[in-house]
């Protein structure tokens, strides 16, 4: 549906589901899907996006016999774009907090599982955060997110070290148990195990995998490939080696169980590399973008591989995170309407080859709310809408992103505008005013030649 529904249109969970929940039409079959997401890794981590410092061959191999979209955008930082996904809406509709989502949402796997699909999320969860006005561990839940079974991260209130033991000695809720794992266990692995075991036991499906790892978000450890790992740089590398190995191992899991045509697999990341690192791209160096506005802070990978995806392709349109829910729909072969608020559009027709909606332009609302009170200034938030080549702010920041991606010198529009800039100026800020605004969040003014 378009992307200006109004709010108003939002319905209780039951309602909607039982609008966006139809019996699935008959001739369209409904796909097995897995939906990988990394966590903080830009597109020059990966090797065919053109990234040299890593040489990622699974994922590689995940494009090369799928489809990869070269430009792909997430939010800046993690819980927006996780929100984003999830619900398939603009963070200005239901986004409040860091950490957190609203217990009354709809999120994609409600879609599903009501649809008969077996659901699973394992990995990282970051929804449901640990202290609040109102108690401990308040926010969505995994169980009521719509997931048959969770094994997620999730910290132990009795231990100090919870940051510490992310990989190792990991503590995770295993549906609503919570275990404490030893020393010597990576939870990476936990996870993966726990996906693939997923996969194996419903494989006659249709089943619907959420896989949001934790790699390779810091802190940078060791591996069990990299033992002897010691720098930040080593560790990270070792990290998104091990990755790249995690994602090989549910492709070749698809393959062996023989349910490849029936399987669809998405890999994408939630935003952009950790701002500490430097990787090389394209030849050149870059350096990590997550939580800045920036395009490196938000172009992430995306990939479909399985299904009815055409192999060996790539393709230049752009997508973001809202497309994703109507995409899972279209896969589980339910009909939605307009009772269901999504602002994205199903990529389904892409990966079939066909030209599908082609977005002018990508809108990003980002207000992350992230980080002490002392310190969110460095993260404020801000409306933009952007190109290939264009990049329009709400408060009137205008920048040709073909000649200064990292936005030193913002376009004077108060002595007008050669012809060329002068309609993208004109074809962006009519995008940021398809948007209203949203509560606490002042006027847009997007100041410019009339």
């Amino acid at each position: 549906m378009q992307s200006d529904a109004p709010l108003g249109k939002c319905l209780p969970i039951g309602l909607l589901l039982l609008a966006a929940c139809q019996a699935a039409a008959q001739e369209r079959p409904a796909y097995n899907i897995v939906l990988i997401m990394a966590d903080d890794a830009g597109v020059e981590t990966i090797g065919t996006y053109g990234g040299n410092s890593h040489a990622t061959p699974e994922i590689n191999r995940l494009a090369a016999e799928g489809m990869r979209f070269d430009y792909a955008h997430s939010q800046p930082i993690c819980t927006p774009s996780r929100v984003k996904i999830m619900t398939g809406q603009h963070n200005y509709r239901n986004y409040e907090e860091f950490a957190y989502l609203r217990p009354e949402v709809t999120t994609f796997a409600h879609a599903l599982q009501s649809a008969g699909y077996r659901t699973l999320v394992a990995g990282k969860w970051q929804l449901a955060p640990a202290t609040g006005e109102q108690g401990i561990y308040r926010g969505l839940h995994p169980e009521d997110a719509g997931f048959d079974e969770h094994f997620v991260r999730w910290p132990n209130p009795e231990r100090s070290n919870t940051f510490n033991s992310t990989y190792w000695w990991p503590s995770i809720r295993d549906n609503s148990q919570l275990v404490d794992f030893g020393e010597g266990v990576f939870s990476s692995d936990l996870y993966n195990h726990r996906v693939l075991d997923f996969m194996e036991a419903h494989r006659t499906g249709p089943f619907f995998v959420y896989y949001p790892m934790l790699l390779p978000h810091v802190p940078f450890v060791p591996t069990p490939d990299a033992p002897g790992a010691t720098i930040a740089e080593d560790r990270f590398a070792a990290m998104i080696a091990y990755m790249d190995k995690l994602v090989g191992r549910v492709r070749a899991k698809v393959v062996e169980l023989g349910i490849a045509e029936q399987t669809v697999i998405l890999f994408t990341a939630d935003n952009g590399t950790d701002s500490s690192l430097v990787n090389e791209y394209r030849g050149a160096p870059m350096q990590g973008g997550k939580g800045l506005t920036l395009v490196r802070g938000t172009h992430v990978p995306f990939i479909a591989w399985g299904g009815p995806t055409l192999g060996g392709r790539a393709n230049a349109d752009l997508i973001d995170f809202t497309d994703v829910f109507p995409t899972l729909l279209e896969l589980a072969a339910v009909d939605n309407t307009d009772s269901l608020v999504l602002d994205g559009h199903s990529l389904v027709p892409k990966f079939r080859g066909e030209a599908g909606f082609q977005r002018e332009a990508i809108f990003i609302h980002y207000d992350p709310k992230w980080g002490p009170p002392g310190q969110r200034h460095r993260y404020a938030g801000s409306r933009y809408v952007f190109d290939r080549n264009w990049k329009l702010y709400s408060d009137g920041r205008f920048y040709d992103l073909y000649w200064d991606p990292e936005e030193t010198h913002a376009i004077s529009t108060s002595r007008g505008l050669r012809p060329t800039a002068r309609r993208a100026f004109d074809r962006l800020r009519a995008v940021i005013h398809q948007h209203p605004n949203s509560p606490n969040w002042g006027e847009q003014s997007v100041d410019g030649p009339d």
